[in-house]
């Protein structure tokens, strides 16, 4: 008689990270756990934080959430820090328990240290971090005791983990300079996104009109935090200098952050309040870049960004900065404008060019949404990222 193998018990994957706002790494946990198989993974995302804007959309995946609400104190209150570590940790450590966890894979800083001390501690199989973005220290002297002493403890965390993923090959050099990350747990794993999702046929009119926008204006968008390094006042600073012929453009700024009354204070300044919308955290993305003319992204430091691979998909004419992790997704006039970082005059003359050449800008999208369904679809990373959480698997190279 033939033999019946019976199929492989599921693994339990546990994400840990630190909240579920709207932002890049915590989109990054809702595509793994809505792609991965669900006949071989079962998810379940562990957040510390309150911010929780995407727990209904892992829910409806069929994801279950543990929200810890436990809000972060300085670092500089040291015993209500120590404290919040200290129940973070446990709590952890006893879901890791309870569930039977096989994989912990960690998402950002304080669930980096966490949740790698709770799975050691728990005796998890497979324990992953998850390297998002190149800047992986707060701007701080290197030689600083705080900088020091968050080396040599992360270095030390690095000497437990099974698999160092990185999602770009600028992050896992920078792994290597600044915390000495054996390189033979290092994986690089691209950031993707679901391509089919864009390019539905959306009611643009309705969608300006919901914005408080004209229907004859023109549209520049840009979706990231609002915090220093995502050269948000050189966006505004550029749209200042385009000529009095642009001026129907409007800017949208989708995200939130500690920038965002300095912006504000910008916009009052320079006579750009009008024409200047912050929107705040959406879960409408894909509908906004309906109704853009241009998607502008002005950082000084990105890992592989899923927000500019999104106006890709979305057929989108895009400038952005000159750096390593957008030039990973992107090629200057082939499928973008690409100027430097900080140049808010370049800028200027980018955005003037695709606004007056409406032709060139098509291409440009055409090119990109081209690139990105072809490179970047997120069942790739899925497949990559499932080879890790299987038993016995090789690390990464």
């Amino acid at each position: 008689m033939p033999m019946h193998h019976a199929d492989p018990p599921r693994r339990t994957v546990l994400h840990v990270i630190d909240t579920l706002s709207y932002a890049g790494a915590q989109r990054y946990v809702v595509l793994l756990c809505q792609w991965s198989s669900r006949q071989r993974f079962r998810h379940i995302v562990c957040v510390l934080q309150p911010e929780i804007d995407l727990k209904n959309q892992l829910e409806s995946a069929g994801v279950e959430v543990v929200c810890l609400n436990m809000p972060r104190p300085s670092i500089l209150r040291l015993w209500r820090f120590v404290r919040y570590a200290w129940c973070a940790l446990q709590s952890i450590m006893h879901l890791c328990r309870r569930e039977g966890v096989d994989v912990v894979q960690c998402h950002l800083s304080d669930a980096e240290f966490l949740g790698i001390a709770a799975a050691v501690c728990s005796r998890t199989p497979v324990i992953i971090t998850t390297l998002h973005g190149p800047q992986m220290l707060p701007c701080r002297p290197w030689w600083s005791a705080r900088s020091m002493l968050r080396r040599l403890v992360t270095r030390l965390l690095y000497c437990c983990v099974d698999h160092i993923v990185a999602v770009s090959a600028e992050v896992a050099l920078e792994a290597r300079r600044q915390f000495r990350a054996p390189l033979s747990k290092i994986t690089t794993i691209i950031n993707r996104i679901d391509t089919d999702s864009y390019g539905v046929p959306v009611d643009t009119a309705a969608v300006k009109a919901a914005l408080g926008l004209e229907p004859d204006s023109r549209v520049i968008t840009t979706v990231s935090r609002l915090e220093p390094l995502k050269g948000h006042a050189c966006l505004i600073s550029a749209l200042g200098m385009l000529g009095s012929q642009h001026d129907d453009v409007r800017l949208l700024l989708l995200g939130e952050g500690t920038s965002r009354a300095d912006l504000e204070d910008q916009c009052r300044k320079s006579g750009l309040a009008e024409r200047v919308v912050f929107l705040g955290t959406r879960d409408d993305v894909r509908a906004i870049l309906a109704v853009t003319d241009i998607f502008a992204f002005m950082s000084f430091i990105e890992g592989t960004s899923l927000a500019l691979m999104e106006a890709m998909a979305a057929g989108r004419p895009i400038v952005a900065t000159d750096i390593p992790g957008n030039r990973t997704l992107l090629s200057h006039n082939k499928s973008a404008l690409l100027v430097p970082a900080g140049d808010a005059p370049a800028m200027a003359r980018a955005l003037s060019e695709l606004l007056d050449d409406r032709v060139a800008a098509q291409a440009l999208g055409t090119e990109a949404r081209a690139f990105v369904r072809e490179y970047f679809d997120i069942r790739t990373t899925v497949a990559e990222l499932e080879r890790l959480w299987q038993p016995g698997e090789v690390r990464g190279v």
